[in-house]
């Protein structure tokens, strides 16, 4: 996995790591807030379920962690999200999820510098892992994230 832009070190955190999801699906959004706030202590989860309100936040804040969905609003916005990552979020650990195969999705987020492709519905330990691979990659996260089994 490899970081978008440059990356942001333990020691110029002044709070809490950030975790955005975007998805259109409030379920789904409810069931990862709830399951990161298990797994990552010292993380706060912001949700955008459509592209104009991930739009405001990427704009107005700064993210650690970017769960990004294909299609938003039954097109593919998620993937116009994507391009522009780099300049709004450096540093920001993005994974995009799918419940869809389209064709060329994978490396289209190989050539984003995203994490893997997380195929929907989530998983517990997909997510576990997003948050281990992106806030402790090398052990300095102050926080907790539970190990994985």
């Amino acid at each position: 996995m490899k970081r978008i832009g440059r990356v942001r070190g333990a020691l110029e955190r002044s709070g809490p790591w950030r975790l955005l999801v975007v998805d259109d699906d409030e379920e789904l959004v409810r069931i990862v807030r709830r399951a990161a706030s298990v797994f990552a202590t010292d993380l706060a989860v912001d949700v955008a379920l459509t592209a104009e309100e991930a739009r405001a936040l990427l704009a107005r804040e700064r993210y650690d962690v970017v769960l990004l969905d294909q299609v938003l609003d039954g097109t593919n916005r998620g993937v116009d999200l994507l391009g522009a990552m780099p300049r709004r979020q450096p540093g920001a650990v993005v994974a995009m999820m799918s419940s869809m195969g389209r064709p060329g999705l994978v490396e289209l987020t190989r050539r984003h510098g995203t994490m893997p492709l997380l195929p929907k519905p989530i998983t517990a330990t997909a997510l576990r892992h997003v948050l281990h691979e992106a806030l402790d990659p090398t052990g300095r996260y102050p926080g907790h994230v539970a190990p994985l089994r």
